[in-house]
């Protein structure tokens, strides 16, 4: 009977230790991941929560007993007989064989739901071409008069189908966006597919998960998700912008920094009024002189503003974040475009 005793007593320590586990994994601690952003991210860490919490009570369970164990029939001190033996319990036995494959065929039912949700594709949908290469992401809108920018905005709501592929001499990139909990290999001469429903605004971080080569960790972009209204006045913009002729050289040699400026994707993020540019993804750029005063640190107006293009992330403006603006300027631009650039940004569109 004592046996017995001891061994519910440790079996009930052991289950409410692993409920407490599970509260503090689960609701206690910092969060695991980035902040949800999408439908398909609240489905998969709604799973990812009660496998955790699951987790948390059998690891308690199973440590709980073998600290007891250990205590209980450990060798005294002097003893140097063998221990008694011991020829097992078919009834625990069953119970610890059982119970594991029900959780493990409930979780992969749970699993395969959450999946066949993610990939069910509603009538309507919009579809985004997107495309790899090194080192760079670009999308397309072929729905909405095939507008294509360097930066990924998104209206609140709207389910979105990502057609993904990369050029047939390129490298195997992988699309991803941890905001919305979602990944897919891009595969030169293999176009693939995944889906997403973003639902927070907010601005969120495109990264290249398959190291694709030197420039792997420069392979950054941005999702912006905006209310529909916003997001249309964005598109209306894109498509203006696009009638806009591409990066030149003037007949003096200089080069034209209003098409660089549009071509580059400036107008999407930032609010600069001499090229009717309102976005506020970024800082305000009519207000550069009054910036570099402040967060230059001795450096002059140019300096700050050629860091600023070249190396985004060496000086954050206040009310910003990392990680947002692409850091690929420096070599997509020329040293020609990023002068006519500088000066054209300082001198106010001049």
């Amino acid at each position: 009977m004592r046996s017995v005793s001891a061994f519910a007593k440790v079996g009930i320590s052991t289950l409410v230790a692993g409920a407490i586990g599970a509260v503090l994994a689960a609701w206690w601690l910092p969060d695991w991941l980035p902040p949800a952003a999408g439908i398909e991210a609240d489905r998969e860490d709604t799973l990812y929560l009660w496998l955790l919490v699951v987790s948390a009570v059998i690891f308690c369970t199973v440590v709980g007993f073998l600290g007891y164990s250990m205590w209980k029939f450990r060798a005294r001190p002097g003893d140097m007989s063998d221990g008694a033996p011991i020829h097992g319990h078919t009834g625990l036995e069953i119970i610890w064989t059982v119970i594991p494959i029900i959780i493990v065929l409930g979780f992969a039912v749970a699993a395969t739901i959450v999946l066949n949700k993610n990939e069910s594709l509603k009538q309507g949908h919009m579809v985004v071409n997107v495309t790899g290469r090194q080192f760079a992401w670009s999308f397309t809108f072929p729905k909405r008069g095939h507008v294509h920018t360097g930066i990924l905005a998104l209206p609140a709501g709207r389910q979105v189908e990502f057609r993904l592929h990369a050029p047939d001499t390129d490298v195997i990139h992988s699309f991803k966006i941890p905001a919305l909990r979602i990944g897919e290999d891009v595969v030169p001469g293999t176009p693939t597919t995944v889906d997403a429903t973003p639902t927070r605004l907010g601005t969120y971080a495109i990264v290249c998960a398959e190291l694709c080569g030197i420039g792997h960790s420069q392979m950054r972009n941005i999702l912006v998700v905006m209310k529909p209204d916003d997001w249309n006045r964005w598109l209306a913009q894109q498509k203006k912008l696009a009638k806009a002729p591409p990066p030149s050289q003037s007949g003096n040699g200089t080069t034209d920094a209003a098409a660089t400026f549009s071509s580059a994707g400036c107008s999407g993020c930032h609010t600069f009024k001499p090229a009717n540019a309102a976005g506020t993804v970024g800082p305000d750029l009519d207000n550069l002189t009054a910036d570099a005063a402040k967060y230059g640190k001795g450096e002059t107006a140019e300096q700050y503003v050629r860091e600023s293009i070249v190396d985004p992330d060496k000086v954050i403006v206040s009310g910003f974040q990392p990680g947002v603006m692409p850091t690929t300027f420096g070599t997509s631009l020329s040293s020609a475009q990023i002068d006519a650039l500088v000066s054209y940004l300082l001198k106010g569109g001049g």
